[in-house]
């Protein structure tokens, strides 16, 4: 790697500001959804900051959680510790009041509204824009805006059940647990796992779409928002059920895998998994796709505008590639992240994080 690159966990990160001294450590940076933007936390000594776009935001803290950037990058936020009291703050100015803890700060895709996860008094809440929304809980996870920006839900717990709130109103249905909602293609209806006593299943607004699983690994709707493709669990095996039906082989009980992304076509599934270390497959429709992929992570698995081909985000001895096909098309970069695909014009984009500088990459191969 070059310059002041260092790699951090399973992501290549990079010194944003500032020497490369023993004092200055640096985490995973993340990068803005439009690809303009980067920001990352820092260490120096025993204080703790975040830098933007190679510029401090904020002070220096004990302890810094995040940061996060709005989709346009314009805004970041993130948690600081202050003594024993934990603040939220955005763009360098504090928006809560002290607190016991926060979490799991997000923007709403309009760049305009932030909320968090605030823990009080033993009991958690969620805040959004300066005010509480809904009660007081023993857990909150799963923090979500709506894709139109006017809708904030999150899964809390209480006594042990798992319930959905919705702008502050909880929903019918408890649940053994739940896992983080999602939004459908249609940006109103929410989809999500929930576990019962007999297995895992999925639910659309509270209603079994799936039959039940021991447990559901990952999954996916379709395009036309009603297929449904699930990896599940089966004692010590995986395999692919699509819209009900078991699709391709059984496979060893993968150590990483992807969710499943559907193709073009609506009806195509694939997924990649690695069964050893560094040995990665790609399935599609439940059968092994080219060759194997030799990478320490792949992430962000997508189809390729020709509608046959498997694109996908994977790091190899520190450096972060683009592959189709199992073969790296792109340069080597500190980070790559925000894959996406163009069928009308036929490329493939991410953004591209190297040393301080984070750019778009457009692929036509």
């Amino acid at each position: 790697m070059r310059g002041c690159a260092v790699l951090m966990s399973a992501l290549a990160s990079a010194v944003l500001a500032g020497g490369c001294s023993k004092e200055d450590e640096s985490r995973a940076p993340v990068v803005s959804g439009d690809g303009k933007s980067v920001a990352v936390a820092k260490k120096s000594g025993e204080r703790e900051f975040v830098v933007k776009d190679g510029a401090r935001v904020g002070g220096t803290y004990d302890q810094v959680l995040g940061p996060v950037l709005s989709a346009d990058g314009r805004s970041v936020a993130f948690g600081a510790r202050i003594d024993k009291d934990w603040v939220m703050i955005r763009d360098g100015v504090v928006v809560s009041k002290p607190l016991d803890r926060t979490a799991g700060p997000v923007f709403s895709p309009d760049g305009k509204s932030l909320a968090f996860i605030a823990l009080s008094d033993k009991k958690w809440s969620i805040i959004k824009d300066g005010a509480r929304v809904g009660e007081t809980y023993d857990n909150i996870r799963g923090v979500t805006f709506s894709p139109d920006s006017s809708s904030l839900v999150f899964m809390a717990s209480e006594k042990g059940k798992s319930f959905l709130v919705r702008d502050g109103v909880r929903q019918a249905g408890e649940y053994e647990w739940a896992d983080v909602p999602v939004f459908g293609r249609d940006g109103k209806s929410l989809v999500f796992v929930v576990g019962t006593a007999e297995g895992q299943k999925l639910v659309k607004d509270g209603v079994p779409i799936t039959a039940v699983h021991k447990r559901i690994e990952s999954w996916a709707v379709g395009p036309d928002g009603r297929s449904v493709a699930l990896l599940v669990e089966s004692d010590t095996e995986y395999f692919l059920v699509k819209d009900g039906i078991a699709v391709g082989g059984r496979f060893p009980r993968f150590e990483q895998v992807t969710r499943p992304v559907f193709g073009p076509d609506g009806r195509t599934v694939a997924f990649a998994a690695a069964q050893e270390g560094r040995t990665w497959t790609v399935f599609r429709d439940g059968v092994q796709e080219g060759e194997e992929i030799e990478a320490d992570v792949v992430t962000e698995l997508a189809f390729h505008p020709d509608g046959r081909s498997v694109v996908c985000v994977a790091q190899r001895r520190g450096q972060w590639y683009v592959l189709k096909d199992g073969r790296a098309v792109s340069e080597g970069f500190d980070m790559i992240s925000n894959l996406r695909t163009d069928a009308g014009r036929k490329v493939v984009t991410f953004s591209a994080l190297r040393g301080s500088k984070v750019t778009q990459v457009e692929i036509t191969e």
